[in-house]
């Protein structure tokens, strides 16, 4: 069996104990968790692994359901949303891919702790029963920084274990997207291995 494998089925293992659904056990910590795999190796993999839980488990028959936010789609849904592409476009022209980002970053309120972002995953789970994936952290990357966004996360969803997928490295102190870029450090959440 290969290592990712061996995670993934201890990761289901944690998924069905209810100690680890509820938070219990960890101190008053916050049950946050990131979930470090090579993106160069392993992406389309854990992609699989991923979508095979999310299918995997309902409230019905587990008793709770696991809900994944893609922070990509959930920029781009926003981008649609407020039918800004067409500026992008045109700033993209003449100012490049930086001018791009800067103005996605103003528009979503990406340096506030009430950003869009945020409030889109707020309003989208119930805050109970349930289990939430981040994936698309290396898709939306450099527009958003994932420590950022677990920073703001963590005033508004603590009752639910959060799993962030994350394409690089974590030793419990800093995320190095990609294994190369310092993202910044995060002390707050487990590694799970």
């Amino acid at each position: 069996m290969d290592i990712l494998n061996e995670r993934f089925n201890n990761l289901k293992y944690k998924l069905n104990d209810e100690k680890f659904r509820h938070n219990r056990g960890l101190s008053n910590e916050l049950g946050y968790y990131i979930f470090p795999y090579d993106a160069k190796r392993e992406e389309l993999k854990v992609r699989e692994y991923v979508k095979e839980l999310v299918s995997k488990y309902s409230t019905s028959q587990d008793g709770f359901e696991i809900r994944e936010f893609n922070l990509y789609q959930i920029v781009m849904n926003i981008v649609d949303e407020e039918e800004f592409q067409e500026g992008l476009e045109s700033i993209e022209e003449e100012y490049g891919i930086g001018g791009v980002i800067s103005q996605i970053a103003e528009s979503l309120g990406l340096d506030e702790d009430d950003n869009e972002i945020v409030n889109y995953i707020d309003r989208h789970t119930t805050k109970h029963n349930e289990v939430v994936f981040l994936t698309g952290v290396g898709q939306v990357f450099p527009l958003l920084r994932s420590h950022k966004i677990l920073n703001v996360l963590q005033q508004k969803l603590d009752k639910v274990p959060l799993i962030m997928f994350f394409p690089g490295s974590y030793n419990g102190r800093s995320l190095d997207i990609f294994n190369v870029v310092h993202d910044d450090n995060y002390y707050r959440a487990f590694k799970l291995d």
